[in-house]
């Protein structure tokens, strides 16, 4: 088969970054400056339309020709300028994406650090000089002119002759960058079941989930009227032009008793919170005082507010979402990210985010339909009659923005504590899979050990309407697996709030804010007593991957096999891809404890996207080998209901399968979809699979 790399430069007045691929390729302003195909490993003549050229023949039947598979970074975004912009049909089958490839390899997602972090010389890595570039003859720009001043214009290639060679040069450099990562990590590449995956992928992701854009509008429309009178409030109280100047706002609060000197979202929680309790550093006549100062309180109240950054997702649904038909629903594309969780290759999100949407507040949950239909549906006036705090309603409704349309209903189906389950089948612990085999609910099981007390007794009073143990025994399931010990509180230094480590912030990061020190202390304890083959494991994988590296003879440790290959340490998971880790090593570190331990270290993405050596340790290991397991079970899933239903899939989150069909077929569709989730692939006969689902008008939390 014929090899086409290629990436396009592109012309528009809409803003890529906001409003994602689709809308951007669709924009009647969008154009093709040029594009740079590379056919072979030969570089052909460069197609520049901007200059006025004809596409090449040999260009146009090869963007067709099923025998030539066409490569690009970040494929999805040359797959639409080809549709949408030249006109070319594109059928998925035909493309490969070299992001993906080397994001499954544990690369970075962007091509300037992909290259240096691949290895590839000086002169083949992404110049540095295209940013400035593109925003000269890719976007608009303020004009400077005397006639024009501040218009919003374009630049033409003819108006910088120089600075447009440069562009030219910019276009081939990242095809050839492009094409020599492709290279050398082709070798090292996934199966082909993982390919068929990335077209499922982009099938999901070009049918686009669909949203109703009557809700968006109204909702953007409630938000911009409500964050408008909050603005002028403030102004009222503190008396200046713009109080959401934090330059300008700081000064003022200081003045009224504001005792930091930021205004890191913490610190301004932590002083509102000094109205409703004392502090225990203030005596009783400071704190009367202070609570005197309703000005203070109420500027303290509209910061807040007017700084959540949640509700604005509705804007992002708003510029995003391709109106369809009448213009009431749309279709929202291209929102998950196939591979964009580093090492697992879980899907990351994408606009939406549908991974990262904030969960509605308790109060709107049972009725998550008739709030969203208020959002769609009234003014400002009537929701304030309604809800004591718009903002609140706002946040909790952005999920079911997403919408059946008329005479069809979403399936919504989910893999029940699929994580568990997996950790117990590869440590083959008997008690974390007796729980699944029994049928009984991992929380309640685990508060048993917690709180001794019978499961029968727990699970009637949570079936009562008391889940409170539940609650707490839920972190203990989900995170001690993976080594996390009880953690302490910190002071965050960029936003002021008090965060925490290991299973205490674990806790609370899944919304369980009054989860303890004391409580994270008896569940690690717990835990790690009760479920040894668990810590068996972790520290069996490591051991392997030691051995591994330090002798390049491959490890099988159960079901997982640790091999050398190039430059990596791989880890072959049961499905038959790879885990990667680059550039191994085991180097001296210090451990939390204080002591000096041979500790694995590797190449590798930090949190601030930054390609560097890194550590990792055994509990680490286990929840990179667990999730990538439990990702290729959604998968499996996934591909099986594909195949075999041909349902029309929407949406999957980490465990869960969200697909469309008609009312008439949903609950017969349902059951079919669970089935599909449920059996178990040839790799996986004896894991005990379990999935519920439920049908829905509105995209929500079960």
């Amino acid at each position: 088969m014929d090899i086409l790399n290629l990436d396009y430069e592109t012309f528009s007045a809409t803003d890529l970054t906001k409003v994602g691929s689709d809308v951007y390729s669709r924009d009647p302003s969008t154009e093709c400056l040029m594009a740079a195909p590379i056919l072979n490993g030969v570089e052909q003549t460069q197609w520049i339309p901007a200059e006025g050229q004809d596409i090449p023949k040999w260009f146009s039947e090869a963007l067709v020709d099923p025998e030539v598979q066409k490569w690009a970074w970040n494929a999805p975004f040359e797959m639409n300028i080809t549709e949408n912009c030249l006109g070319i049909p594109v059928d998925v089958s035909q493309w490969r994406c070299t992001m993906a490839l080397a994001q499954m390899c544990s690369y970075p997602g962007s091509l300037d650090k992909a290259g240096p972090a691949v290895g590839l010389p000086a002169d083949k890595v992404k110049l540095d000089t295209g940013r400035k570039l593109m925003r000269k003859f890719s976007m608009l720009k303020k004009s400077r002119r005397k006639a024009t001043m501040g218009q919003m214009i374009r630049t033409h290639w003819y108006e910088a002759l120089d600075d447009w060679e440069g562009y030219l040069e910019y276009n081939r450099g990242d095809t050839r960058a492009e094409y020599e990562i492709k290279k050398r990590v082709d070798p090292y590449g996934p199966p082909q079941f993982e390919w068929d995956l990335w077209e499922l992928d982009q099938i999901i992701n070009r049918r686009g989930i669909p949203i109703n854009l009557d809700m968006v509008r109204n909702a953007v429309d409630l938000y911009d009227q409500s964050y408008a009178i909050g603005f002028r409030e403030m102004q009222q109280i503190t008396g200046l032009a713009n109080p959401m100047s934090p330059k300008q706002l700081l000064p003022w609060i200081q003045t009224q008793g504001y005792p930091f000197d930021d205004l890191k979202k913490g610190h301004v929680r932590q002083c509102r919170s000094y109205f409703d309790k004392k502090p225990d550093h203030w005596d009783e006549d400071q704190w009367h005082e202070f609570c005197w100062n309703h000005d203070l309180r109420d500027a303290l109240d509209y910061r807040l507010e007017l700084s959540r950054t949640s509700i604005t997702k509705f804007h992002a649904l708003q510029r995003a979402t391709v109106p369809e038909g009448n213009g009431q629903f749309g279709s929202l594309r291209y929102t998950l990210q196939f591979a964009g969780a580093q090492r697992t290759a879980r899907w990351a999100g994408r606009i939406f985010q549908p991974q990262n949407l904030p969960r509605p507040e308790k109060q709107f949950e049972k009725k998550i339909e008739i709030h969203a239909a208020n959002i769609a549906t009234l003014d400002r006036e009537s929701i304030e009659l309604i809800y004591p705090n718009t903002f609140d309603v706002l946040a909790s409704t952005i999920r079911p923005a997403a919408q059946a349309p008329d005479g069809m209903l979403f399936i919504d189906a989910d893999l029940n504590a699929i994580e568990n389950r997996v950790l117990g089948w590869l440590a083959r612990c008997k008690k974390i899979l007796r729980v699944f085999e029994q049928g009984r609910d991992p929380y309640v099981d685990f508060a048993t050990y917690l709180y001794h007390q019978p499961y029968d007794t727990l699970f009637a009073e949570y079936k009562g309407g008391n889940s409170a143990k539940r609650t707490i025994a839920k972190p203990g399931v989900l995170g001690c697996g993976y080594m996390l010990g009880p953690g302490q509180t910190y002071e965050d230094d960029k936003t002021g709030e008090i965060e925490a480590t290991g299973l205490l912030g674990y806790a609370w990061g899944m919304g369980v804010k009054h989860f303890t020190l004391k409580e994270s202390k008896l569940s690690v304890d717990t835990f790690r007593r009760e479920f040894k083959e668990v810590k068996d494991y972790w520290y069996g994988v490591e051991r392997a991957m030691k051995r591994c590296i330090k002798t390049g003879i491959d490890q099988q440790f159960d079901q997982v096999m640790f091999s050398m290959k190039g430059p990596y340490l791989r880890i072959r998971l049961p499905s038959g891809r790879h885990l990667h880790y680059k550039s191994p090593k085991i180097e001296q570190k210090r451990a939390p404890w204080g002591d000096m331990k041979d500790t694995i270290t590797y190449m590798g993405l930090n949190d601030r996207k930054q390609w560097f050596r890194q550590q990792t340790h055994p509990g680490k290991i286990t929840e990179n080998i667990d999730q990538a397991i439990s990702r290729d079970l959604l998968a499996h899933g996934m591909m099986l209901a594909h195949r075999r239903h041909q349902m029309d899939i929407r949406l999957h989150v980490h465990d869960q399968i969200v697909a469309l069909t008609d009312e008439a077929k949903a609950d017969r569709d349902l059951a079919l979809l669970i089935e599909c989730m449920e059996e178990q692939p040839k790799w996986a006969s004896d894991l005990p699979l379990g999935s519920a689902g439920f049908t829905t008008k509105v995209f929500k939390k079960d």
